[in-house]
């Protein structure tokens, strides 16, 4: 072998070393990258993604607290009491002392100074009250045809009064009872043995009576200035479908849809004209008038500081005019600043953001910054609305809110079997939602509802007056 073909074997070889070489970095700076996006995904938790509190591991950072003011727990000398406050009796028992407890002398009933009073609140003997109506039947002497006496006049044809109805209602709609529950609740204790069977079609009943305090719930958002909205999931014979929700101060409507998309929402807020208070999802730009919300877009940042450099400085520039916009939202709301004030304040800060916007977008080192930028700029102004209109928070917390009895009834159960079930659920808990948020008890909405189905009368309204 000579020179020139030990030289080639020699380069061939090197050429093939520096590939092996090449190719071997490359797989490593993959393989560190997914490393480094596995262990991100480790560390999400409810407060840096849409997680619920429940999923976070013992290991989770914990809620910021306040700091520790140096005091032992409990009350603090000095402080005013908390006491309960005396109800107003509907029995009163005097009691007199026998003897005296010094020297045991006898008492006589001359009473020195006012009582000391101690109340008892305590249960009656609870007992379904039975009542049988016996309907005669008379034959006519004129044409031997036979004729059966009528209920009397606001009894219900159902086996089940009004209050019953009211009290399974509101055990499933608000309090979460699952219907084999609510049976045994029945018969140990109020002493009525009763079939799960039967259980159901209580609920149904309820659900088809609020058929039309539901449509008129659902005309009234339509109808509102501003609106949360979210969406969580749900279940329809094992089938994943959605649960949309949109709530004012006053009411809450919640729909249960087969998919999660613009047609869903719409199906839901179909001629709605105002502000929608929401996250970015693209269902809702639909809608011209949005307030985007700040808690998801702070709660996004926090996992992005995360990265990192540059994305963690451009996360943490942005996640520092997140606080400047809760501190500007909390001093208007909190001490009662005037919105001219607020408008000047945002004003400053919108202009910091969008200068930390533009730059990161023009950033050419970093792919993720560049994306999260652009896509914030594409709905910027819609992040601004609380600051204008009146009605407006810049998050949607209420909305999350609205949907949290939603989600823990998800959590216990197998959602709905049927479509007509998932009438009944949207329409219960549209209605404990609605009271709920006007300080009405449910209980006493659906005595109200049922006795008036009974009458043949129109329907309670779920909506103010």
């Amino acid at each position: 072998m000579d020179r020139a073909e030990a030289e080639a074997i020699y380069d061939a070889g090197r050429e093939a070393v520096v590939s092996v070489l090449l190719a071997m970095s490359e797989q490593i700076a993959a393989l560190t990258a997914r490393v480094d996006e596995l262990e991100r995904q480790v560390a999400r938790n409810s407060r840096n993604s849409s997680k619920p509190p429940s999923s976070d591991p013992p290991w989770a950072p914990k809620p910021k607290l306040k700091k520790p003011s140096g005091r032992k727990r409990g009350g603090q000398d000095g402080h005013d009491g908390h006491h309960r406050q005396l109800y107003v009796p509907d029995r009163v028992e005097v009691e007199w002392p026998s003897s005296c407890s010094g020297c045991g002398s006898s008492l006589g009933r001359c009473a020195d100074g006012a009582p000391s009073v101690h109340q008892v609140a305590e249960l009656p003997q609870v007992v379904v009250e039975i009542i049988e109506y016996q309907l005669n039947q008379v034959r006519c002497m004129g044409c031997d045809g036979v004729t059966y006496a009528p209920l009397p006049e606001g009894v219900s044809r159902s086996a089940f009064g009004p209050r019953l109805h009211a009290l399974v209602g509101t055990l499933t709609a608000d309090s979460r009872v699952s219907r084999r529950n609510v049976r045994d609740l029945l018969d140990t204790v109020f002493g009525c043995p009763i079939s799960l069977g039967a259980v159901d079609a209580m609920v149904q009943r309820v659900g088809s009576h609020l058929e039309a305090p539901y449509e008129e719930a659902v005309r009234y958002i339509r109808a509102a200035d501003v609106l949360c909205v979210d969406e969580t999931g749900w279940k329809i014979a094992g089938t994943r479908s959605w649960v949309w929700g949109a709530f004012t101060p006053e009411v809450g409507v919640l729909r249960i849809d087969h998919e999660r998309s613009s047609d869903a929402a719409e199906r839901l807020l179909a001629g709605f004209t105002g502000v929608v208070s929401c996250d970015r999802y693209g269902a809702y730009r639909q809608y011209d008038e949005r307030q985007l919300c700040w808690a998801h877009l702070d709660r996004n940042l926090t996992d992005l500081a995360a990265y990192p450099e540059p994305t963690r400085s451009t996360a943490e520039g942005l996640k520092a005019v997140c606080d400047e916009v809760f501190t500007a939202w909390r001093a208007y709301a909190d001490e009662h600043q005037d919105r001219a004030r607020l408008r000047r304040r945002v004003g400053q800060i919108k202009s910091r953001m969008r200068n930390l916007l533009d730059d990161a977008a023009s950033n050419g080192r970093d792919k993720k910054a560049r994306r999260i930028a652009r896509g914030i700029l594409r709905e910027f102004d819609c992040f601004w609305t609380f600051a204008w209109v009146d009605g407006v928070e810049p998050t949607n917390n209420d909305a999350e809110r609205g949907l949290r009895r939603t989600v823990i009834t998800r959590k216990v159960s197998f959602g709905n079997q049927t479509q007509r079930g998932a009438r009944t659920t949207e329409r219960l808990q549209t209605a404990a939602e609605c009271c709920r948020r006007q300080s009405r008890s449910l209980y006493e909405y659906l005595v109200e509802l049922t006795d008036a189905a009974t009458r043949g009368d129109p329907a309670p309204s779920l909506t103010p007056a």
